[in-house]
Protein backbone atom coordinates (compact mmCIF):
# COMPACT_ATOMS: atom_id res chain seq x y z
CA UNK A 1 0.00 0.00 0.00
CA UNK A 2 2.76 2.37 0.91
CA UNK A 3 4.27 1.84 -2.48
CA UNK A 4 0.99 2.61 -4.25
CA UNK A 5 0.51 5.98 -2.54
CA UNK A 6 4.05 7.03 -3.21
CA UNK A 7 3.48 6.58 -6.95
CA UNK A 8 0.43 8.92 -7.01
CA UNK A 9 1.30 12.25 -8.48
CA UNK A 10 -0.55 14.97 -6.58
CA UNK A 11 -0.40 17.32 -9.59
CA UNK A 12 -2.46 14.81 -11.57
CA UNK A 13 -4.97 14.48 -8.72
CA UNK A 14 -5.20 18.29 -8.52
CA UNK A 15 -5.82 18.64 -12.28
CA UNK A 16 -8.39 15.84 -12.26
CA UNK A 17 -10.15 17.55 -9.37
CA UNK A 18 -10.11 20.89 -11.20
CA UNK A 19 -11.44 19.16 -14.33
CA UNK A 20 -14.31 17.57 -12.38
CA UNK A 21 -15.19 20.91 -10.76
CA UNK A 22 -15.15 22.67 -14.16
CA UNK A 23 -17.34 19.94 -15.68
CA UNK A 24 -19.88 20.37 -12.86
CA UNK A 25 -19.80 24.14 -13.32
CA UNK A 26 -20.46 23.77 -17.07
CA UNK A 27 -23.43 21.49 -16.39
CA UNK A 28 -24.80 24.06 -13.95
CA UNK A 29 -24.19 26.82 -16.50
CA UNK A 30 -26.12 24.89 -19.14
CA UNK A 31 -29.08 24.55 -16.79
CA UNK A 32 -28.96 28.24 -15.96
CA UNK A 33 -28.82 29.23 -19.65
CA UNK A 34 -31.89 27.11 -20.39
CA UNK A 35 -33.72 28.69 -17.47
CA UNK A 36 -32.65 32.17 -18.62
CA UNK A 37 -34.04 31.56 -22.11
CA UNK A 38 -37.35 30.40 -20.65
CA UNK A 39 -37.59 33.43 -18.39
CA UNK A 40 -36.68 35.72 -21.30
CA UNK A 41 -39.54 34.31 -23.38
CA UNK A 42 -41.93 34.84 -20.47
CA UNK A 43 -40.65 38.40 -20.11
CA UNK A 44 -41.44 39.16 -23.76
CA UNK A 45 -44.93 37.68 -23.37
CA UNK A 46 -45.55 39.73 -20.24
CA UNK A 47 -44.31 42.93 -21.92
CA UNK A 48 -46.72 42.30 -24.79
CA UNK A 49 -49.57 41.67 -22.36
CA UNK A 50 -48.74 44.83 -20.39
CA UNK A 51 -48.70 46.89 -23.60
CA UNK A 52 -52.07 45.43 -24.66
CA UNK A 53 -53.58 46.13 -21.25
CA UNK A 54 -52.18 49.66 -21.32
CA UNK A 55 -53.92 50.32 -24.64
CA UNK A 56 -57.15 48.87 -23.23
CA UNK A 57 -56.81 51.16 -20.20
CA UNK A 58 -56.34 54.17 -22.47
CA UNK A 59 -59.45 53.30 -24.50
CA UNK A 60 -61.50 52.80 -21.34
CA UNK A 61 -60.29 56.11 -19.88
CA UNK A 62 -61.28 57.84 -23.11
CA UNK A 63 -64.72 56.23 -22.98
CA UNK A 64 -65.09 57.19 -19.33
CA UNK A 65 -64.13 60.78 -20.07
CA UNK A 66 -66.71 60.92 -22.88
CA UNK A 67 -69.51 59.34 -20.87
CA UNK A 68 -69.10 61.87 -18.08
CA UNK A 69 -69.05 64.83 -20.47
CA UNK A 70 -71.90 67.15 -21.44
CA UNK A 71 -71.72 65.91 -25.05
CA UNK A 72 -72.54 62.34 -23.99
CA UNK A 73 -75.48 63.47 -21.88
CA UNK A 74 -76.78 65.60 -24.76
CA UNK A 75 -76.37 62.72 -27.23
CA UNK A 76 -78.25 60.31 -24.96
CA UNK A 77 -81.01 62.83 -24.26
CA UNK A 78 -81.65 63.38 -27.95
CA UNK A 79 -81.33 59.78 -29.17
CA UNK A 80 -82.67 57.58 -26.38
CA UNK A 81 -84.28 59.99 -23.92
CA UNK A 82 -86.44 61.66 -26.62
CA UNK A 83 -85.76 65.06 -25.12
CA UNK A 84 -85.48 68.33 -27.03
CA UNK A 85 -83.78 71.62 -26.40
CA UNK A 86 -85.65 74.91 -26.53
CA UNK A 87 -86.22 75.82 -30.17
CA UNK A 88 -86.10 72.20 -31.43
CA UNK A 89 -89.13 70.60 -33.05
CA UNK A 90 -89.87 67.09 -31.84
CA UNK A 91 -90.94 64.71 -34.60
CA UNK A 92 -92.61 61.44 -33.70
CA UNK A 93 -93.12 59.06 -36.65
CA UNK A 94 -96.57 57.46 -36.60
CA UNK A 95 -97.71 54.31 -38.38
CA UNK A 96 -100.87 54.81 -40.51
CA UNK A 97 -104.02 53.18 -39.14
CA UNK A 98 -104.67 51.08 -42.27
CA UNK A 99 -101.13 49.68 -42.45
CA UNK A 100 -100.86 46.07 -41.39
CA UNK A 101 -97.75 44.05 -41.51
CA UNK A 102 -98.12 40.73 -43.30
CA UNK A 103 -95.50 38.20 -42.38
CA UNK A 104 -94.00 36.36 -45.31
CA UNK A 105 -93.78 32.64 -44.99
CA UNK A 106 -90.43 31.19 -45.87
CA UNK A 107 -90.57 27.82 -47.59
CA UNK A 108 -87.89 25.48 -46.32
CA UNK A 109 -87.39 22.44 -48.54
CA UNK A 110 -87.26 19.18 -46.65
CA UNK A 111 -85.03 16.45 -48.02
CA UNK A 112 -86.82 13.31 -49.13
CA UNK A 113 -85.92 9.83 -48.01
CA UNK A 114 -83.25 8.23 -50.20
CA UNK A 115 -83.13 4.49 -50.64
CA UNK A 116 -79.87 2.67 -49.94
CA UNK A 117 -79.56 1.38 -53.48
CA UNK A 118 -79.78 4.99 -54.77
CA UNK A 119 -76.84 5.96 -52.59
CA UNK A 120 -74.75 3.03 -53.89
CA UNK A 121 -75.80 3.75 -57.46
CA UNK A 122 -74.76 7.43 -57.12
CA UNK A 123 -71.52 6.41 -55.48
CA UNK A 124 -70.34 3.98 -58.16
CA UNK A 125 -72.20 4.75 -61.37
CA UNK A 126 -73.12 8.43 -61.32
CA UNK A 127 -70.90 11.00 -63.00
Amino acid sequence: MQKYFSRIDFKQVFFIGVFVVLALMLLNLSTRITEFQSVSKQKVKMQTEVARLGKTRDVLQTDLAFTTSEAAVDEWARSEGYLVQPGDIRIIPLVPDNATSVPTKAVVPTPGAIEKWEVWYALFLAE
